[in-house]
């Protein structure tokens, strides 16, 4: 599997950028790759109805088509955020920890993305991108965060638990597992003392993650702590 990246893809990190006009340049910029790879995605499905849905038909006219229609679309989907961050997913089947780390950065900012400017996040792609954040969450959990993005990852998990709730956010209580620090114990003992009950149990219920790592994190576990946390106070 192509694990190349598109060589001027530092403009991607500007969809965070503090600076406004740097952030919607970068949108936009985003938008037009998005549109890009949607025609590449049309093209490379004629090319493959043409060849007789193959890859490699027999037609020499046609083979050379079909490749170029796939590397035209693989080109394009380098350009998207939402195109890095599948290869990020791609490297535990693919790759290997030089490219997990190389792609992390990419994986990172998708999760900034969406924390920082949700509804930007949230229209970029062609279809929902809560699947992609459960999976790039859980393979951080998995495999580790490397260091050079751990205190932006703690801090997003910090965010996670002092923020209203979002769709997945479940998976960064197992990832939280994974980066347990005193960075991290820190903000979650200041976050049990909010005034808002609901990220004072929020960050309780990271604690006990972090105390009891043999037990799942589910949905009924969390629902299971409440009730326990309620009882006893």
């Amino acid at each position: 599997m192509d694990l190349q990246i598109s060589a001027d893809s530092e403009w991607m990190f500007d969809l965070v950028s503090r600076d406004p006009l740097r952030r919607d340049a970068a949108v936009a910029r985003h938008t037009r790759s998005r549109a890009a790879l949607d025609r590449a995605l049309r093209a490379m499905n004629e090319a493959w109805w043409a060849a007789g849905k193959s890859w490699s038909p027999t037609d020499p006219v046609l083979a050379v088509s079909a490749r170029a229609a796939q590397a035209a679309h693989a080109t394009a989907e380098a350009d998207t955020l939402h195109g890095v961050v599948g290869k990020f997913r791609a490297v535990r089947w693919a790759g290997g920890l030089d490219d997990y780390r190389r792609l992390a950065p990419y994986a990172v900012l998708f999760l900034q993305w969406e924390a920082h400017h949700p509804e930007q996040w949230r229209s970029a792609g062609p279809w929902s991108p809560w699947g992609l954040k459960k999976r790039v969450l859980r393979q951080f959990a998995d495999m580790d965060v490397p260091e050079p993005q751990v205190p932006a990852v703690t801090e997003l998990t910090l965010r996670a638990v002092n923020r209203g709730q979002r769709c997945e956010d479940l998976g960064y209580v197992l990832l939280a597992r994974s980066l347990d620090s005193p960075a991290l114990r820190a903000g979650l003992d200041a976050a049990v003392c909010s005034p808002d009950p609901t990220v004072q149990r929020r960050a309780g219920y990271v604690r006990w993650a972090l105390d009891h790592a043999e037990s799942p994190v589910t949905v009924a576990s969390w629902r299971g702590w409440c009730a326990d946390a309620a009882r006893a106070a």
